[in-house]
């Protein structure tokens, strides 16, 4: 009961004290002292390339159809062959698991691309271009590779020839071909 109280009395003291305060406030300043709000400059929008982005997406999946196509197709043609990648697509994947595969990472990857591309930050931007250019490197590659596996078989091998178990092979790029 005491200390019920003494809290009162300590609120009803600041109470009286709160009253005496309000009459020895100043006047209020008029609307020419009023300080100015500080104005942010404004930040200059970030300039999305649309045509150039979708261009680069459109050149990525068409080499991602290349890719896919030539290696599925030298694994078709030469039994001896397989996918190097095959921690990611299977020792001898099926077409449609190369175009799964491939728009899994070619669609998240313009995903993250396009996000990046939005960013203020240029070093995002910078990120973003990197990344779309990397996939179309990468498919372009494969392609050129795997093509040129079929002009080292048709015009001579031009790479050494390995003895394995299964007969003498060559090893050429992503596959490993036979010597017929």
């Amino acid at each position: 009961m005491a200390i019920a109280g003494t809290l009162l009395c300590v609120f009803a003291a600041s109470g009286v004290h709160a009253q005496q305060s309000d009459s020895q406030l100043p006047d209020a300043p008029t609307a020419l002292e009023q300080p100015r709000p500080t104005s942010t400059p404004p930040q200059s929008a970030v300039v999305f390339h649309t045509k150039a982005f979708w261009t680069l997406v459109a050149v990525d999946a068409a080499s991602a159809v290349a890719d896919a196509q030539t290696s599925w197709h030298n694994e078709q043609k030469y039994s001896n062959s397989y996918e190097q990648n095959s921690w990611l697509y299977g020792r001898r994947p099926s077409l449609g698991r190369y175009y799964a595969t491939f728009a899994v990472i070619d669609g998240g990857g313009a995903l993250l691309s396009y996000h990046l591309l939005h960013s203020r930050h240029k070093l995002a931007r910078c990120a973003g271009w990197a990344l779309l250019g990397g996939l179309v490197a990468q498919h372009t590659e494969g392609w050129i590779y795997n093509a040129s596996a079929h002009a080292t078989i048709l015009y001579g091998p031009q790479n050494a020839t390995v003895q394995y178990e299964t007969g003498p092979s060559r090893v050429t790029g992503n596959y490993l071909l036979p010597l017929n």
